[in-house]
């Protein structure tokens, strides 16, 4: 009975710190700046084509990497601009 009271304890636990864990925010890395960049680069490429839907998504997954993307953010407003008019 004490094995057992010990062995849920501890999965609880483990699974307290996993989940925890997952709520932490993301550290900027070379590696988030690298994408969000890229995914900026490939959007306005899909723009210029003519591809509004896609370089949309594409700044989407850019901002996503790095929330405060200013280049992303700005290309965005642009499209939207050219969208209302």
């Amino acid at each position: 009975m004490k094995r057992n009271f010990y062995t849920l304890l501890i999965t609880v636990c483990l699974n307290t710190w996993m989940l925890s864990a997952c709520n932490m925010p993301l550290r900027p890395t070379p590696q988030t700046d690298m994408a969000a960049n890229i995914y900026t680069q490939l959007a306005h490429h899909y723009w210029q084509q003519g591809y509004k839907d896609i370089a949309l998504d594409r700044l989407t997954l850019a901002l996503q990497q790095k929330p405060d993307y200013a280049p992303a953010m700005e290309l965005m407003q642009q499209i939207h601009a050219e969208a209302a008019n």
